[in-house]
């Protein structure tokens, strides 16, 4: 079975969106959106049905939207000399809803 046939099977509905919003964690920080998971749990049920419409075209599609594909990076320190930047590795803060989008996949 094709990959592209496999997700276009893939049931998703706002149920299935309000239960993942629901075990975001709140303490995450935002990404290039500044969407942080807050904001998320408390308009869960506004956004739930044009999320799913949303999700549901990319599947078929196979896109998703551009500022989906940003992230901000920052470095993080691990050990050693902070003098060195083979010292620190980088974070990817991407966007809560792609996030969403994905660990419906």
């Amino acid at each position: 079975m094709k990959k592209n046939a496999m997700l276009k099977d893939l049931e998703i509905t706002p149920e299935k969106i309000i239960s993942k919003i629901t075990k975001l964690k709140e303490n995450k920080s935002p990404g290039i959106d500044s969407i942080v998971p807050t904001i998320l749990k408390r308009v869960a049920n506004d956004i739930s049905s044009p999320l799913c419409t949303i999700f549901r075209k990319s599947l078929d599609t196979g896109q998703v939207p551009d500022s989906w594909k940003c992230a901000n990076v920052t470095a993080i320190f691990k050990k050693g000399s902070k003098d060195h930047p083979g010292n620190y590795r980088p974070v990817s803060l991407t966007s809560h809803v792609c996030k969403l989008l994905e660990s419906n996949v």
